[in-house]
């Protein structure tokens, strides 16, 4: 019988995977510091859907994954920046983001990754569709623009599609 090897598990371990465990055996809240924002933006741009929203509950995943290979997306940037994503794909999209963002006083850097994705996902449905997926007053989504965009990580092809998705909030 082979002998299990943690550290040999530890490599094959994906980011999310293993912050998981570190959480889970008691180590710091995050496992990221603020250099690591612009890989976080990075991988979560080009993070596969179906891996991501595979946390969704069933019949909410099962619709979400549906329409996400019909429409020929297999990343979150081909979703933001599709002509025509399926809302019912971005309203869950925007669940899973809102969820993993937490609250605004206390987000962890992988938080605000996700806080980012979150206001972008919101952006997509009211550009697309003219539509609002959320709760958010136009507002309150200015300031969540605001934020973003004040992050100096925030670069390259999420920075231009929260520029261009946010001419779509209606001037106050």
């Amino acid at each position: 019988m082979t002998e299990f090897n943690c550290d040999e598990a530890a490599l094959r371990s994906g980011p999310s995977a293993l912050c998981e465990m570190l959480i889970k055996s008691g180590a710091e809240s995050s496992c990221w510091s603020a250099e690591d924002l612009p890989m976080l933006l990075r991988h979560q741009w080009s993070a596969a859907v179906e891996v991501d929203l595979a946390e969704l509950p069933p019949k909410s995943r099962h619709t979400s994954l549906t329409t996400a290979a019909a429409s020929g997306i297999d990343t979150f940037g081909a979703m933001l920046t599709h002509s025509a994503p399926p809302l019912p794909l971005l309203a869950a999209t925007k669940n899973f983001f809102k969820h993993k963002a937490g609250r605004a006083q206390d987000r962890h850097v992988e938080q605000q990754v996700a806080y980012v994705f979150y206001v972008l996902v919101i952006l997509v449905a009211k550009a697309r569709y003219a539509t609002s997926i959320s709760s958010l007053s136009d507002v309150d989504l200015r300031k969540g623009v605001a934020w973003c965009l004040g992050q100096p990580w925030l670069v390259g092809e999420p920075r231009d599609a929260m520029l261009r998705l946010s001419q779509a909030i209606p001037a106050p």
